[in-house]
């Protein structure tokens, strides 16, 4: 964190692979690095598709941990961002 600032693109994406390494065998510990990332993307102010992707994998992460109802909320707003940049019938897909 003392190689970039802290509210870089960068250490966002850096956060959320390691959310992502984390994700399938610890959520707990997924989710705070995922919050900390979505603070980033939300501060930079653009609805980014790396925005729309922490949310998805957010979602997969509370949804690990039981709170389905967060998740359900997550995916909406990703889908809504993606929808935005790309159209509701594009190809893109959301990681």
């Amino acid at each position: 964190r003392t190689v970039v600032h802290a509210k870089h693109p960068s250490l966002a994406e850096a956060l959320s692979d390691l959310a992502t390494v984390l994700s399938d065998t610890n959520p707990a510990a997924a989710e705070p690095l995922l919050l900390e990332s979505l603070q980033i993307r939300r501060e930079s102010g653009d609805a980014h598709p790396a925005l729309a992707n922490v949310l998805n994998s957010l979602a997969i992460v509370h949804n690990r941990l039981g709170r389905g109802g967060e998740a359900i909320v997550e995916l909406e707003e990703a889908l809504r961002i993606h929808d935005r940049l790309f159209g509701p019938t594009s190809g893109h897909a959301i990681n």
